[in-house]
């Protein structure tokens, strides 16, 4: 019965749910982390790192969606690399990398941070926030998919 008033109180009063799920910062200025994307279209599996951790391994053609690293404070440094940790790809992300704005006529938008890189085996892209949107893949250069 309490919990019913409570709720109740809180639509009443038009309160703010906390976020939910992993946050920065302090308790009047609470982010939520950004979630980490990265799409692996190449022929080889690939290591993903964040600030000298491996956090996953991706399969060839794998794609990871909505990956927070609550473990790991900001700002990250993700590395893709190969299964002999040579890197492929760098993205710095600090705390406030994805932001999302109300327009006047109340159309949202949403901006963050990515990296892409074309290799001879395929494309490989991190980002927070949006997906990256781009040219279709290049053709990378020989040997650099080589462990």
């Amino acid at each position: 019965m309490v919990g019913l008033l409570v709720a109740a109180a809180l639509v009443a009063f038009g309160c703010e749910s906390v976020v939910d799920g992993p946050t920065v910062g302090t308790e009047s200025g609470r982010r939520p982390l950004p979630e980490l994307n990265v799409s692996n279209q190449t022929t080889i599996a690939v290591r993903v790192v964040v600030n000298g951790r491996e956090v996953a391994v991706l399969e060839p053609g794998a794609v990871l969606h909505d990956l927070v690293i609550d473990a790991i404070p900001m700002p990250w440094l993700v590395q893709l690399t190969t299964a002999t940790r040579r890197v492929l790809l760098d993205l710095a992300i600090e705390q406030d990398a994805v932001l999302t704005t109300t327009g006047p006529d109340g159309q949202v938008s949403t901006k963050g941070q990515g990296a892409r890189v074309d290799l001879s085996c395929g494309r490989l892209e991190a980002w927070v926030g949006p997906p990256l949107l781009g040219p279709p893949p290049g053709r990378g250069t020989l040997g650099d998919c080589d462990p």
